[in-house]
């Protein structure tokens, strides 16, 4: 692991090289890290670095999320997630600090669970405890080789982005598609016809989706 203090505050790095298998097989990251910093702080990745699903965990302080001339509030207890391909720059707001979490997802498990997002970005409040313990756990886990710690990684980056989707199934909001999540339709269609007999067929039907997909 890669440590460092600096202008611009705190930093710890970690990356990883997954075998051929791992990628194919498990739930894997490139790199990962965690940064205490203050304004001076900024990060820019353009469209062909930001190759992998990014994640963005805030712990404490608030940054900001720049896509497309959008600008978006990371606040405290807030994940965003950044699709492939899409160029973003991240930053500590004005005169404050930030304290955050960040993931490079790769290989096809992780590429495919997190495809489940429509397109755009996405954040919501997550629980601050249970992933940034998780997150601890994977940029100390010890190097090495072998099936054991591919495993390892792999339970680690799986409980993380169960804990993201999970998180975004129940309050997540969408950046640069429009609209409401699938999720937050469902939900405000059923507090609209709460009075009536609801299915899973009946609300799928209002909302043009089979009752697979809800």
């Amino acid at each position: 692991m890669y440590s460092t203090d600096g202008e611009f505050g705190k930093v710890r790095l970690v990356s990883h090289t997954p075998s051929r298998r791992a990628l194919e097989g498990l739930f894997c990251f490139s790199s990962a890290g965690w940064h205490r910093c203050n304004d001076q702080y900024l990060m820019f990745r353009s469209g062909e670095q930001a190759g992998f699903y990014q994640l963005i965990f805030t712990l404490d302080g608030c940054g900001c999320l720049e896509v497309d001339g959008t600008q978006m509030r990371l606040k405290a207890g807030s994940v965003a997630v950044m699709p492939p391909g899409l160029a973003h720059s991240y930053c500590t707001n004005t005169g404050e600090e930030w304290e955050f979490y960040w993931m490079i997802l790769c290989g096809d498990l992780a590429q495919r669970m997190l495809s489940l997002l429509p397109q755009g970005i996405f954040w919501a409040e997550a629980p601050a405890q249970q992933l940034g313990r998780r997150m601890e756990e994977l940029l100390f886990t010890k190097k090495g080789g072998g099936v054991d710690l591919e495993l390892k990684i792999s339970g680690l980056v799986y409980s993380v982005l169960a804990e993201v989707l999970l998180s975004f199934a129940h309050n997540g909001q969408r950046e640069g598609v429009g609209g409401l999540t699938m999720a937050q339709k469902a939900m405000e269609y059923m507090e609209k016809h709460y009075s009536e007999p609801l299915t899973l067929e009946r609300v799928g039907e209002a909302l043009f989706v089979s009752k697979t997909h809800l």
